[in-house]
């Protein structure tokens, strides 16, 4: 926690946003190796819940946007302190398979 929060803290000073600004931690993202991509749709068109992203993705590394939130998705299971997965998912992460 604490090294994650130092280097969210030096991005955010040479940026000038805040640690949890969009703008800071993409960059910390993208530095380890993550890839973003869109919110996943529906047939619909409409924006699928985190459930719905699990089972789509049961394999992997995600970080994820929900409600205003990040949550990881790591193999098909999702840590959180709370249970987001009724939540519509936004942009997220992806880290390569090594």
């Amino acid at each position: 926690w604490e090294d994650t929060l130092k280097a969210l803290t030096e991005i955010a000073l040479k940026v000038k946003y805040m640690p949890n600004d969009k703008e800071v931690f993409s960059k910390l993202l993208e530095a380890n190796g993550f890839l973003m991509y869109k919110a996943p749709k529906d047939d619909k068109g409409k924006r699928i819940s985190l459930n719905n992203f699990i089972e789509i993705n049961k394999g992997g590394m995600f970080v994820v946007s929900v409600h205003r939130h990040l949550t990881l998705v790591d193999n098909g299971m999702f840590y959180d302190s709370w249970d987001c997965s009724k939540y519509k998912v936004g942009n997220y992460w992806k880290r390569p398979l090594a």
